[in-house]
């Protein structure tokens, strides 16, 4: 499996080394201190970003995710305050979040890299 495989492992629990060690990459990433990765959802953005939503309802984005010092992916937190992250898709490079209460549209005004604007795209469940 590629590297979405590898990093989607990096981001749960570390598994001890198996015989998967052969076919499986795992990298791991050092995340913001007192942060706790409950990750739901996870995709790749055109510029090759990685971006995690969490259960704690954040949205994360992970520079440089294919490196192996960890020091070199920094985490930048692109949203908060959303209601347990599901999914993850991309538009555009826009992120859509599936949340319990809707699907969101997170979109970056200004280029900083935080989301300025969470419109709803879906809640008629």
């Amino acid at each position: 499996m590629g590297r979405r495989a590898a990093i989607a492992a990096a981001l749960g629990a570390a598994p001890d080394a198996t015989a998967e060690d052969r076919y499986y990459t795992v990298q791991s990433y050092t995340p913001p201190e007192g942060e706790v990765l409950e990750v739901g959802g996870l995709v790749f953005l055109p510029d090759g970003t990685l971006a995690a939503s969490t259960r704690r309802g954040r949205v994360w984005l992970i520079d440089n995710p294919d490196a192996t010092d960890p020091s070199t992916s920094p985490f930048t937190m692109h949203a908060e305050g959303l209601w347990e992250g599901l999914g993850l898709n991309q538009i555009d490079g826009d992120v859509l979040v599936l949340q319990r209460s809707e699907l969101s549209r997170l979109r970056d005004m200004d280029g900083d890299r935080v989301a300025e604007r969470i419109d709803t795209v879906a809640n008629d469940w």
